[in-house]
């Protein structure tokens, strides 16, 4: 990426823009070393690709510009003053862009799901012998790992605490959305947000049940809540519901390291 990043000239706490609002160039292309003999800075020893490279150019203001290519200002503004502001210049608008791609980075891909295979692990705990190696459950639990892997990581959060209250609850996967709302002390918008995810991946939503609205996370197929499986899970093992939830370690089911 060229050094002018950031719309700003490369010159030390100069502040002009090198772009108007308007989309019109306003800064100029300065050279370390001139293009041309008798240029400011001209080096006879690079050859005229090296003059051109990126290395030896960055772009400033039109006022900078004409002071750094000024003969008469030459001694102010050596080559290797001009590398550093460069540098310089480089590295505050690459930080910039580094914290901008971390924050706006797909956190969801972090980690790979690792999927159960014989659920040997989960039938000791749940005390249900039916699912040990059974290809309907395997494959149930599967596709709602694909789900969750993709599902953002907060919702995921919310999902499980909302699962946790379902199961005080008797374990009912529906909840009215009035109980949701006041137990977490979030808005209804923020609530109607999360649902909404939810609904998007196919693990839950906002629905109109007998005249109320309820919160509703889906079973899977075939099984029970996924979400309440992983709380009884780890409730049985002494697991952190982390290692599924986050880490997406479903081999887990399958044994204890």
């Amino acid at each position: 990426m060229f050094a002018w990043s950031g719309n700003q000239c490369a010159m030390p706490d100069c502040k002009n823009e090198l772009v108007d609002d308007g989309g019109t160039m306003l800064g100029k292309i300065a050279h370390i070393h001139a293009a041309n003999g008798g240029g400011a800075r001209f080096d006879a020893s690079l050859d005229e690709e090296a003059r051109r490279a990126f290395e030896n150019l960055f772009l400033v203001c039109g006022p900078h510009h004409d002071i750094i290519d000024d003969l008469n200002r030459e001694a102010e503004f050596p080559a290797e003053l001009l590398r550093d502001y460069k540098r310089r210049h480089e590295t505050r608008f690459q930080r910039a862009e580094h914290e901008f791609l971390e924050r706006y980075t797909d956190k969801t891909r972090d980690a790979t799901p690792i999927y159960p295979v014989t659920l040997d692990a989960l039938a000791d705990a749940l005390e249900i012998e039916e699912i040990r190696n059974c290809p309907d459950d395997i494959a149930g639990i599967t596709e709602f790992v694909d789900k969750l892997a993709r599902l953002p990581r907060a919702t995921r959060t919310f999902a499980i605490e909302l699962a946790a209250r379902m199961r005080d609850h008797g374990g009912n996967n529906r909840l009215p959305v009035d109980d949701v709302e006041e137990a977490f002390e979030i808005s209804l918008a923020d609530l109607k947000r999360q649902l909404d995810i939810l609904e998007h991946h196919n693990l839950g939503d906002a629905d109109d049940h007998f005249g109320q609205w309820v919160a509703r996370l889906y079973e899977r197929d075939p099984g029970g809540n996924p979400f309440i499986e992983i709380l009884e899970f780890c409730e049985a093992t002494g697991r952190s519901p982390e290692e599924l939830l986050f880490e997406l370690n479903f081999a887990l089911y399958d044994r204890l390291e």
